[in-house]
């Protein structure tokens, strides 16, 4: 959590700082899913991306992501079976997060933490060694494979 925040915040000052070079104009750069749109407005929100090119892109995500579904499935299965016979039993975990308009959504991962770990020590943020990571929990993290189930978001 603390990494993500880390990386708003870095995205955040690269908008002020291309405002500031901005030359006079209001411009700043986004990327959604690696593809650059440029908003001409910080009042507006308008983006070089036409209807067509987003019904494409949507398109496009749902398929890879189901692919990416299948090519992660052999891996995907043994970790689900650890998770469910572990101490907690639990398979996933359904993050909050604000998108597009302010509208919530749940980002799935693999459970890493023991049960209502935001209610227990440093609540939503993690920490260097906490104590509320599972021991299999270390290792997906640190091996990122705890992000996988996220393929399952754009095809929902």
């Amino acid at each position: 959590m603390l990494v993500e925040d880390e990386k708003l915040q870095y995205f955040e000052q690269s908008i002020v700082n291309m405002k500031k070079k901005g030359n006079g104009t209001n411009k700043k750069l986004l990327t959604f899913s690696g593809i650059c749109c440029l908003n001409l407005s910080m009042k507006k929100n308008i983006s070089l991306l036409t209807k067509g090119c987003k019904k494409m892109k949507r398109v496009l995500d749902i398929i890879l992501s189901l692919i990416g579904l299948l090519v992660f499935l052999p891996i995907s299965i043994p970790i689900m079976l650890i998770l469910k016979l572990s101490d907690e039993g639990e398979i996933f975990y359904i993050q909050q997060r604000a998108g597009k308009g302010g509208k919530l959504f749940g980002i799935i991962k693999f459970s890493s933490m023991v049960k209502n770990s935001p209610n227990i020590g440093a609540g939503l943020l993690t920490v260097e060694n906490d104590p509320r990571i599972l021991p299999f929990g270390r290792f997906l993290r640190k091996t990122k494979l705890n992000e996988l189930p996220q393929l399952i978001n754009p095809s929902s």
